[in-house]
């Protein structure tokens, strides 16, 4: 209930007319966390959404190609809905300390999809397979180190007693191990089938490769054309 109608239905204000001086008014320290409880969900999809569309944007910026851009997006959000899974699995729910956290988990895992998707798009292969495994020898060894390292940095977390540290520790660990199980497993799977179908690269060659097996393809079908005709005849 609003706070001005607990206080108007208390037996401490029976029979007191409203706005006299005598009327009591109720407040206690715990109302404002129950109405921070009351628009945390709303907020919570909010500020998910509008820092998925951020990402999305700023990726779309960064890699020339939209699927790539779409493919990392389409990682973020899954595992944002595994790390809200994890919340209830854990025993924890939706609070202050797990919102910030699934919030900041939008930027972490952008991190591991985009340097997948950017070195899969400038290696210089021509079968998506082969741009996929190139990739992961590029970039997946730095990305590895790069989860390592933010688990080591909250490794002291786990010795905490505190339930926002706990907390704390156990949405990083999953955010951690989620985004780089993803990032190196997941999507290089992904990429290999529906993947950018041309390679962004300095080294020029296998994209002239690429256009002089067009256009041999080409004239060899108009080559063929002619044959076929007399064939008919």
């Amino acid at each position: 209930k609003d706070q001005r109608e607990v206080t108007v239905h208390h037996p401490l204000n029976e029979n007191v007319a409203e706005g006299s001086i005598e009327r009591v008014f109720l407040f206690n320290n715990d109302f404002t966390l129950y109405a921070h409880y009351e628009v945390l969900p709303r907020e919570l999809i909010v500020s998910l959404s509008c820092s998925v569309v951020a990402v999305g944007l700023v990726s779309l910026m960064f890699l020339p190609h939209l699927t790539g851009a779409a493919l990392s997006m389409l990682v973020v959000v899954l595992v944002d809905v595994e790390l809200v899974g994890m919340i209830y699995v854990s025993g924890y729910t939706i609070s202050s300390v797990t919102v910030v956290l699934l919030i900041m988990s939008i930027g972490l895992v952008a991190d591991y999809c985009l340097h997948i998707v950017h070195a899969f798009m400038h290696v210089d292969a021509m079968e998506r397979k082969s741009r996929s495994t190139l990739a992961l020898r590029k970039i997946g060894g730095s990305v590895f180190l790069g989860g390592v390292s933010t688990f080591a940095g909250i490794l002291a977390l786990s010795l905490a007693d505190g339930e926002a540290f706990t907390t704390f520790f156990v949405m990083f660990v999953s955010m951690v191990v989620l985004g780089i199980a993803h990032g190196l497993v997941f999507l290089p799977v992904v990429l290999s089938f529906v993947g950018p179908d041309y390679v962004v690269s300095g080294n020029k060659m296998v994209q002239s490769v690429r256009r002089l097996s067009i256009m041999s393809s080409s004239s060899m079908a108009l080559a063929s054309s002619p044959m076929t005709g007399n064939n008919d005849q």
